[in-house]
């Protein structure tokens, strides 16, 4: 199932199945950099949904919002044995992380 944008944004929170969901991203404005407008926003903010598991080998990298979250997140994935490139403060802005220690 997709969200083509934040459900917030939309007249009514509506999933679509993936290949219609998928064609309704507005892939211009998702991949142009620098816009900050609040339509840019919200559609930075689809969203792909299962109910299957995603195991972690299938995943690129993890972003992170700082250095000192990317040195826990490696000590767990040394610890599992599980080789992802972590990645610092791209993308992210701390007031998304509600952490009761800073980071």
């Amino acid at each position: 199932m997709v969200l083509p944008m934040h459900p917030l944004s939309m007249e009514s929170c509506q999933l679509f199945q993936y290949d219609d969901g998928f064609n309704m991203i507005d892939w211009d404005t998702l991949t142009r950099k620098n816009d900050n407008s609040d339509y840019a926003k919200e559609v930075k903010m689809a969203e792909a949904l299962t109910d299957s598991i995603i195991y972690i080998n299938n995943f690129a990298c993890i972003f992170v919002p700082s250095d000192i979250i990317k040195s826990e997140i490696e000590t767990i994935m040394d610890e599992e044995g599980i080789p992802i490139d972590i990645r610092p403060n791209i993308f992210v802005q701390p007031i998304w992380f509600n952490y009761s220690k800073p980071f």
